[in-house]
C-alpha cells in the first residue's frame, strides 16, 4: 500500500466522490425542492478538547479566531455536558440521542449496533440529504464504511497524528500529513461537490486525544508563555475519595509523565492547529458561496483533566472532564449571543432531526436545541445524570450523580470511597466538598432523590447509598 500526496488522492478521488453523490433523478428534483428550507450541516467534534480552551470562552493564551468567529456570529452554550465523559460512548451518544447504559457503547472497544440503534445521520440520508464521515469513528476498532454515511474516509481506533490510513468507501489508502490537515481537506473538496441535495459532513478529528503531537507549524507556538495553572493543581484534598489520594496512574502513562507545562502546551498547540482547520473548511464553505446555507456545528466528546486534583484523562465527573465546548453558527436559524442552559451531547440528534423535519426525535432521550437557538419559549433542563463504570487498568471508580445549574452530587459505587457534594456556582474549582456538611444537608437530600429518579434512564436499578 503505497503512500500517495493528498493532490493526487484527490484526483483520483473525483470519481467515487461523484459516484457517492449519484441519486436517482426523479429524487434529485424533490430534494432539490426542499433543499431551500433544510441548511447543510457541518459537525465538528473535537476529541479530549476542554470548554475552556478557546478565547471566547476566555482562555488567556490560547488563540481561536475561527471558533471565536462562529460563537461571535452564532451561539457559545456556556454549560454544554456529557452524560458519560469517555471518548466512543459520547460519540454515540451524539449520534443516537440515547445515554451510553442505552446505545450500549460503554466502552472504547465497542462497536455502535446498527440492528437495533438508528443515528442522526441515517435519518438525513433517509431525507435526501448526501451523508459524509471524515477522520475519527472511534466506535469498535475497524475503519470500515457504517450505515448512514454516502461517503466515508475514516481511519482506525485512536489513528495516529501523521500520514494516516484511511479505508475510502472501501479501499485503504495511506496519506501524507498531518491527519487533521488530510481530513478537513478532504471534507472541503467533498462538500463543495456539485449535487443539489444539501449535505451533512461530519469532520472527527484526532486532536487533542494523546499522544498530542502538533503539526510543525504549531510545534513551537506559545513556547515563551508560561500557561495557567488552576487553583486545584496537583492537590487533591482530604475530604476528597480515597481513589485520588492514592491516585494511580496505569492506563494513563506516557502521558501522565509528562511535566504540566510541556502538556499544556501540547494540548493548546493542537486546539490551535484544530482552529486553523475549522477556519479552512469554513473559508472553503464562503468561496463556494456555501457558508451561510451551513449550520455549523463544533464539540468535543468529552473534556480532559490538565493535573486539577492531581489527575489526568477524563472519565471522573469534575467539570474538566465532563464539560466541553459547544458552538452553533447559522445566520437564519441561530441567534447571536451565549446560552447558560444546561445542554448534553444527547441533545443534538434530536435538534437535527426536528430541524429538518424528520422522524425519530421523540423516541431519543434529550431534548431538541431549536426553541433556544432561535430564542424561542422553551422547557430548560434543570438537572442531568452522569454515570462511568469501572475500566481497567484506569483507576476511576464506578460512580453516577447529577449536576444542576448551582450543584453537584457525585456517588461511587463502590465500597470505602467518600461520595462529593460540591455547590459549583460558589466553588467553580470543586475545592470544598460539602458532602458531611450540615449547612448543605437539604441540597444532599434533594440531589439524593433526584439521583434516585433519574437513575432508571440509564438502566440503573438501585444506586448505592
Amino acid at each position: 500500500m503505497a503512500k500517495i500526496s493528498r493532490r493526487e488522492f484527490g484526483r483520483r478521488a473525483a470519481a467515487t466522490v461523484t459516484a457517492a453523490v449519484a441519486w436517482p433523478a426523479a429524487s434529485r428534483v424533490m430534494t432539490a425542492q426542499r433543499a431551500a428550507a433544510r441548511p447543510n450541516v457541518l459537525f465538528v467534534l473535537m476529541d479530549d478538547m476542554r470548554w475552556d480552551h478557546m478565547g471566547c470562552a476566555g482562555h488567556p493564551v490560547i488563540r481561536t479566531p475561527a471558533l471565536d468567529r462562529i460563537a461571535r456570529e452564532g451561539t457559545r452554550f456556556t454549560n454544554a455536558f456529557v452524560s458519560l465523559s469517555l471518548c466512543s460512548p459520547s460519540r454515540a451518544s451524539f449520534l443516537t440521542g440515547l445515554y451510553a447504559q442505552v446505545h450500549g457503547v460503554l466502552g472504547n472497544r465497542t462497536p455502535l449496533d446498527f440492528t437495533r440503534l438508528t443515528t442522526f445521520p441515517q435519518r438525513f440520508q433517509r431525507a435526501g440529504y448526501r451523508t459524509a464521515m471524515f477522520g475519527k469513528w472511534h466506535m469498535g476498532v475497524d475503519m470500515d464504511p457504517k450505515p448512514g454515511f454516502d461517503h466515508w474516509a475514516c481511519f482506525r481506533g485512536q489513528g495516529t497524528y501523521f500520514n494516516p490510513t484511511l479505508n475510502v468507501n472501501g479501499t485503504v489508502t495511506s496519506l501524507e500529513g498531518f491527519t487533521d490537515d488530510v481530513t478537513s481537506e478532504l471534507a472541503a473538496g467533498w462538500m463543495n461537490a456539485q449535487d443539489e441535495r444539501p449535505f451533512l459532513a461530519i469532520v472527527g478529528f484526532k486532536s487533542c486525544h494523546s499522544p498530542f503531537e502538533p503539526p510543525p507549524r504549531t510545534a513551537n507556538l506559545y513556547e515563551r508563555i508560561a500557561m495557567p495553572r488552576p487553583p486545584s493543581f496537583d492537590r487533591p484534598l482530604p475530604d476528597q475519595p480515597q481513589w485520588i489520594q492514592k491516585f494511580d496512574d496505569t492506563g494513563h502513562t506516557p502521558y501522565s509523565r509528562i511535566p504540566f507545562d510541556d502538556l499544556a502546551l501540547r494540548f493548546a498547540r493542537l486546539v490551535t492547529a484544530a482552529d486553523e482547520n475549522v477556519g479552512r473548511m469554513m473559508s472553503a464553505l464562503e468561496r463556494a458561496g456555501r457558508l451561510d446555507d451551513t449550520l455549523v456545528i463544533f464539540s468535543s466528546d468529552n473534556g480532559f483533566l490538565l493535573h486539577e486534583h492531581g489527575l489526568y484523562d477524563k472519565r471522573a465527573m469534575y467539570e474538566e472532564s465532563i464539560r466541553v465546548p459547544l458552538l452553533m453558527r447559522h445566520p437564519r436559524l441561530v441567534k447571536r449571543g451565549t446560552l447558560d442552559d444546561l445542554t448534553l451531547n444527547i441533545d443534538l440528534a434530536p435538534t437535527l432531526v426536528e430541524m429538518i423535519g424528520a422522524p425519530g426525535a421523540t423516541e431519543m432521550q434529550g431534548m431538541s436545541l431549536l426553541p433556544a437557538m432561535q430564542r424561542r419559549r422553551r422547557d430548560k433542563r434543570s438537572i442531568f445524570f452522569y454515570q462511568y463504570d469501572r475500566e481497567t487498568p484506569y483507576s476511576t471508580p464506578s460512580l453516577m450523580g447529577v449536576r444542576t445549574p448551582d450543584w453537584k452530587l457525585v456517588r461511587y459505587q463502590e465500597e470505602g470511597q467518600l461520595h462529593e457534594l460540591y455547590n459549583v456556582k460558589k466553588d467553580p474549582f470543586e475545592m470544598r466538598n460539602l458532602f458531611d456538611a450540615r449547612s448543605a444537608q437539604k441540597q444532599r437530600e434533594r440531589l439524593d432523590r433526584e439521583l434516585t429518579r433519574l437513575a432508571p434512564l440509564a438502566k440503573v436499578v438501585r444506586p448505592i447509598r
